[in-house]
């Protein structure tokens, strides 16, 4: 639905029919290796950290 980008990064906003689950992928591709670490929230909740290994 929308994109807000602002200081402590993106965020993306999915809009669902009312009483519905939706499934949202994400294609995304590292712009070079190593370590990253990025958060992930779900319906204004807390975010949660992960991190991916990106190797050569």
């Amino acid at each position: 639905m929308r994109s807000i980008a602002s200081a402590a990064g993106d965020r993306l906003v999915f809009e669902a029919e009312s009483g519905r689950d939706a499934a949202v992928v994400l294609h995304v591709r590292a712009q070079k290796p190593g370590v990253a670490d990025y958060a992930v929230g779900l319906n204004g909740g807390t975010p949660r950290v992960l991190r991916s290994i990106i190797l050569p």
